[in-house]
């Protein structure tokens, strides 16, 4: 799993040109939504932005919502987009 994440994420300053801020690809192991806020605790990141699937109803409740428990457990702002 650690080989595949690096493909399309490898070439993300490539996708994204030149910019002033800090971009990077960090992979973790564990349940998303701690690992996420857990990285952008232990770096003392101020903003959280993550992707959401937009799924609704019983599909949202089987598979849950990576984006809703970064929402819930960060203590620092987060924009979900979908």
């Amino acid at each position: 799993m650690r080989r595949d994440a690096d493909g399309p994420l490898g070439d993300v300053e490539a996708v994204i040109g030149p910019t002033e801020r800090d971009v990077r690809v960090e992979t973790a192991a564990g349940k998303p939504g701690r690992e996420i806020v857990r990285f952008a605790d232990e770096h003392d990141a101020d903003h959280i932005v993550v992707g959401n699937h937009g799924r609704e109803g019983v599909a949202r409740v089987l598979v849950g919502s990576v984006a809703e428990q970064v929402v819930s457990r960060a203590s620092m702002p987060v924009t979900v987009v979908r």
